[in-house]
């Protein structure tokens, strides 16, 4: 099984509730996609790295990693030049999209990349874990239907 983690950059601490999801994560063994920005995806891979965890993949546009704490593989991702802005790293995300069997977002409410990933992965009938941090609430999002209600509960 493969796990798809990832977040919001305005994240700046894994609450405990994230990382006892990550140690579920770890103890099942799961392989783990994770991006290479700031915020979440480095703090998770310092929490995975700390952790001593192998079994993970980092996803980077180019095969440029901008951070690979733990020296994992990386895959890279191609991105034609005359992509700039979010459309850039959607390539990335949705490639992690693809590759995952479910996906783990800690979500700020506010951030379009993460929320964008939320509804690709119910779209793709990929089932995603959502921690909202300023809740400190893990929600379960399935279907569209969850999704709505989740909209409507950080609104």
């Amino acid at each position: 099984m493969k796990v798809f983690i990832g977040g919001s950059i305005s994240i700046k601490y894994l609450d405990y509730e994230v990382q006892d999801e990550l140690d579920k994560i770890i103890n099942g063994e799961l392989e783990i996609l994770v991006g290479d920005a700031y915020g979440v995806d480095k703090l998770v891979q310092k929490y995975l790295d700390k952790n001593g965890y192998r079994d993970v993949t980092v996803y980077a546009i180019n095969g440029c990693a901008r951070n690979n704490i733990g020296l994992w593989k990386v895959q890279a991702i191609e991105v034609p030049s005359s992509i700039y802005g979010r459309e850039f790293y959607t390539y990335k995300d949705f490639a992690m999209s693809t590759d995952c069997d479910f996906g783990f977002m800690i979500w700020d409410g506010k951030s379009k990349g993460t929320q964008a990933n939320i509804l690709r992965l119910i779209n793709m009938n990929k089932g995603v874990y959502v921690y909202l941090p300023y809740q400190r609430q893990m929600k379960s999002i399935n279907d569209y239907k969850d999704y709505k209600k989740l909209m409507e509960e950080i609104q």
